[in-house]
């Protein structure tokens, strides 16, 4: 027997329906192949899913700005550390 857990909308709180079922096959960390099942849910009122969908791409769209940034920053950072040890070499005296 399959235990199902609660899974209300976190706008409504209505059961939350499912509305497709897929596996695939994903690489894990240490090179192996597994089957993974996925499960999409959704709200069963329209409007209700309508306005989840919007704000999930408003989050979507925010961590990705966020780690575009943060790529941003760690290549600013990466091209400024290259420049000082660059300008370190330069400045050493050559004693012969």
């Amino acid at each position: 027997m399959v235990k199902t857990f609660p899974n209300p909308c976190y706008r409504c709180g209505t059961e939350r329906i499912f509305l497709k079922k897929w596996k695939e096959e994903v690489t894990t960390f240490t090179g192996k192949i597994q089957m993974v099942t996925f499960l999409q849910t959704v709200c069963p009122h329209q409007d209700c899913q309508k306005l989840v969908d919007i704000e999930l791409k408003a989050a979507e769209a925010k961590r990705t700005e966020i780690r575009l940034k943060r790529e941003e920053n760690l290549l600013i950072k990466k091209t400024a550390l290259l420049e000082t040890k660059k300008n370190r070499k330069q400045e050493l005296p050559i004693n012969i």
